[in-house]
Order: C-alpha cells, then structure tokens, then sequence
C-alpha cells in the first residue's frame, strides 16, 4: 500500500498542524514571557533510523528528549528535542534566579511539564478529523546521545516493519534563539487510519 501522502492530504494536515503549533507557541510564549516563532511543519517518511539522523542533524550528537505516546484513532509517539545547552537556558528563564545545579535536579520535571503542554496541544490540532478522543499516554524524558534515544526500545510503537510518517516542526525563542523541535511519528497503520479520516474531510471518499 502507498505510504506517500498525496498533495491535498499534505495540505489538510499541515494546515491543522499549523493551527496546533500556533496554540502550542502561545502557550509556551505564556511561559517565558517572550515572543515564540514557529516554523513550517515538514512532513517526511523515515525509517526509525533515518528519523535519528535527521534528529541529529538538527540537534547535535546529544540531546534532551520528551517521548509522549498517544492513541485512539491514530497512534504513535509524539517528541520534543532540543539541545542539553537549550535545555538549561530555557530552565533559567523559567525558573530564575536558581543555581545550574538547581536547575540541572529540575530540568527532567520541568520539560516534562512544558514539553507535555507544547505536545498536547498540537496533537489536539488533529482532533477535528476523528469522533473519537485522541488520549495522551506514557512519556519519558530522556537525555543521552541522539542514536541511543530515538529507537525500538524507547518508543511504544513498532516501527521496524518499514517507514514512517514523521512531522517535523520547531518552536524557537525569539530573544535568545533557544529551539525546541517536535516530531509526531506515526507507523503504516496509523498512517492509513490517518489518510482515511483525511479523505473523508476532503469528500475523496
């Protein structure tokens, strides 16, 4: 069966994406008290592996990494990532005017609070598709090198089987520059399930 989404899907999606990363950029520019620019989500189709490169391209051969699962209609695993000097800073903003220590024992607890609000909120972008409610499951904060972080082991669903779908965009603080990127990987049948409910907006079916 096709994996490609075709140009109208494309379209659909990311404009639903827009909306979320919209939402999800005003919620954390309420948090830092700064302006957040938002890129324009990339929607690509990577083997897990391929997904880790990209993932290292952007990021550096370390990273901090926010895993949250989610299920219903579509499944798969939503990220946020971003770099172990971003991490810090932005923990700076948010909780000044604390020590590096201080900030280092509270970063995992913190960027899981953020990186749940940012993902949550993209994810319910999608919503507007499904009858049905798209819950937000486990996450896991990870910190380590980028190749042991994003595989079979540390992600809920199985993506061995072949590609996957994965949306790619970036919040990023307009002071300082400070980014964090998001993924929504999303195996093959999920992706089906995806393009149905997508046809069915789009009256293809």
């Amino acid at each position: 069966m096709n994996n490609n989404l075709n140009e109208m899907q494309q379209d659909a999606i990311g404009e639903l994406l827009n909306i979320g990363l919209g939402q999800a950029a005003a919620a954390f520019s309420e948090q830092v008290q700064q302006e957040v620019l938002l890129s324009i989500p990339n929607i690509s189709f990577y083997t897990l592996q391929e997904a880790s490169n990209v993932l290292e391209k952007l990021i550096g051969s370390e990273a901090c990494l926010l895993i949250q699962t989610f299920s219903g209609p579509i499944w798969g695993d939503a990220l946020l990532a971003l770099t172990p000097q971003d991490s810090l800073e932005i923990i700076e903003i948010l909780l000044p005017p604390h020590t590096e220590q201080e900030r280092r024992q509270q970063e995992a607890e913190v960027l899981t609070h953020i990186g749940t609000l940012i993902l949550s909120t993209t994810l319910k972008s999608l919503q507007s598709l499904f009858p049905d409610p798209i819950k937000m499951g486990k996450k896991q904060f990870k910190k380590g090198a980028v190749y042991t972080l994003l595989d079979e082991s540390t992600t809920t669903f199985h993506y061995r089987t072949g590609t996957a779908l994965v949306l790619c965009m970036s919040l990023t603080l307009a002071e300082k520059k400070q980014s964090c990127y998001i993924s929504i990987i999303m195996n093959h049948e999920a992706l089906q399930a995806l393009k149905t409910d997508l046809d069915h907006l789009l009256n293809l079916v």
